[in-house]
């Protein structure tokens, strides 16, 4: 056989043997952390987002693809600075989607009567003026990209325009790599969350959000359940009421969720 004939066969053989795509965790954390009043707790809520995020892809045996949205400036986070990662984000139809936002969010007095039920993004200005994005509007553009399960998260306020921080507990769980690995590789389909219910304040503090440590305890600590059902009990425990402790007494935060997560396993 010459040299030409043996160089073509094993291009060939390359070819043929090439691997499969690996599949790959997109995550996009938005992060108000030039905020005046909050910014820092922003930040580190996003800290926390990353670092499990890197958990999450470990485990499940993905490549991950995190990405960081901030404002480069004393100013409030740019509509346009989250609407371009969200654009640009180019994702396989193999893959998962994530996107977290740790910031402000409202409700406009135009929608009191509105049925959605997610809040809307304080960007570009506070308080803000004109439209801005709602969570909805979000997901709706990264449902666009066809990833396998998409995951549209805002741990915000979704009220109108008020602010009230409350120390959270950010506990250390341990890893659950099988499960957390069924989760992100066995399952397709759409899931978006808020940290409270229209009317409601997400409540945050030096340590982050009480809504974040709760679903991130819920992802990280998956139940013991059958594995078609591993998604539906960690929403479960993420959405469950807190009620914080405020100097007036107890009030209750809601997180809540719209799922549609499917289970391709075995």
């Amino acid at each position: 056989m010459s040299w030409k004939s043996l160089y073509w066969l094993l291009v060939c053989l390359c070819c043929f043997m090439s691997p499969v795509k690996a599949q790959t965790l997109h995550v996009i954390s938005v992060a108000d952390i030039h905020d005046f009043d909050l910014g820092g707790w922003f930040d580190v809520n996003s800290e926390h987002v990353q670092t499990s995020a890197k958990l999450f892809a470990s485990a499940a045996e993905m490549k991950l693809n995190f990405k960081k949205v901030t404002s480069p400036d004393p100013n409030t986070i740019a509509c346009s600075a989250i609407l371009n990662a969200v654009k640009s984000l180019q994702a396989g139809s193999d893959d998962v989607i994530l996107f977290y936002y740790s910031g402000h969010g409202f409700r406009p007095e135009r929608e009191r009567e509105s049925k959605v039920i997610f809040p809307w993004f304080v960007c570009d200005s506070f308080p803000p003026v004109g439209k801005t994005p709602n969570l909805v509007d979000i997901n709706a553009a990264l449902l666009e990209k066809k990833a396998r399960l998409t995951i549209t998260i805002a741990d915000a306020c979704n009220n109108f325009l008020q602010e009230a921080p409350l120390t959270p507990r950010m506990a250390q769980p341990p890893i659950h790599s099988e499960r957390i690995k069924t989760m992100f590789r066995k399952f397709r389909g759409n899931l978006i969350m808020s940290g409270s219910k229209p009317g409601q304040f997400s409540y945050y503090f030096t340590t982050g959000g009480y809504f974040t440590q709760q679903l991130m305890n819920a992802l990280q600590r998956p139940q013991d359940v059958a594995s078609a059902k591993l998604w539906e009990a960690a929403v479960n425990s993420a959405t469950e009421q807190i009620l914080v402790r405020l100097p007036s007494g107890p009030e209750a935060q809601n997180p809540q969720a719209l799922a549609k997560v499917i289970y391709s396993g075995p």
